[in-house]
């Protein structure tokens, strides 16, 4: 399933690098899409999370601007001065643990903003994940900004310019599905304190057999503003994820009972302004 979340759907244009789809190269939109760079090399002083497409932004648990290092420790951002042997602790964020229900994974720096990304669980299950932006302009007095969630376990997540795309995988409870009640059925997205399902004309699904009671769920968030630009779903689900500049590209395998052969299946979703153009390539692999 590979979305183009680039013009009217997503601004700031999709994507960033993960596993490509089992080794398969698809719909990447330029020769820089496989040129591995660190974010902000050129010109600084300073390293930077390494990346595989160039211009996209990949989270890690330590992130630096060369001023200061954000270092996520459990359910604790540690910040460090960067100055060398006089380096020293000088703040930290201290997350909510939700009572030992969430987990923290991954984060992103973008100007003074520092993004973190956390998962929330209820009764063993996947709830709900969530990003969470601070203002880190003053490190030693770092202030939360806007939390934004989504429904389902965090999985990937890239980020171009003020935009972050997080991906996550939301798993249906089939004994408790109700007609009447779309939230039973649908994924859900909160920002700002308001809660709505994905829309109806923004969640596709793969054109043949679906594996799995899951959705990918894919949102769109400016961590400048802390708002929603968009979000689509997939039903089906995905085990693998490649991103280029232009299409965010999931991949699902089906077991079709060959030990030998299984069939890899891309979905790609083209949206060219408002007309989403659905496509479907099917291929098979040695396993």
């Amino acid at each position: 399933y590979a979305a183009d979340m680039g013009g009217a759907a997503m601004p700031g244009s999709a994507t960033g690098g993960n596993t490509s789809a089992n080794g398969v190269t698809i719909g990447s939109s330029n020769n820089s899409a496989n040129k591995g760079d660190s974010e902000g090399n050129r010109g600084n002083d300073y390293s930077e999370t390494t990346t595989q497409v160039e211009g996209v932004k990949e989270a890690d648990v330590v992130k630096t601007d060369g001023k200061s290092i954000f270092a996520l420790y459990g359910n604790e951002i540690k910040i460090y001065s960067a100055k060398g042997k006089d380096s020293a602790h000088i703040g930290t964020i201290t997350l909510k643990d939700s009572e030992g229900k969430c987990t923290y994974g991954d984060m992103f720096l973008n100007g003074n903003l520092l993004t973190v990304m956390q998962t929330v669980w209820s009764d063993g299950q996947s709830e709900y994940s969530s990003i969470i932006v601070f203002d880190v302009k003053d490190p030693e007095n770092p202030k939360e900004k806007y939390i934004c969630r989504q429904q389902g376990y965090y999985n990937s997540s890239r980020m171009i310019g003020n935009f972050v795309y997080i991906i996550t995988d939301h798993r249906l409870n089939t004994n408790d599905i109700s007609r009447d009640k779309p939230e039973t059925y649908v994924p859900s997205v909160i920002c700002k304190g308001e809660s709505f399902t994905v829309p109806a004309d923004s969640i596709y699904r793969y054109t043949d057999s679906i594996s799995s009671a899951k959705y990918s769920v894919i949102g769109a968030y400016d961590v400048t503003t802390g708002e929603l630009v968009s979000s689509v779903s997939l039903l089906g689900g995905a085990q693998n994820i490649y991103c280029s500049t232009n299409n965010i590209i999931i991949a699902d395998t089906v077991y079709n009972g060959d030990v030998d052969k299984n069939n890899d299946k891309y979905t790609i979703l083209i949206n060219a302004q408002d007309e989403p153009v659905e496509a479907v390539i099917t291929t098979t692999r040695t396993v």
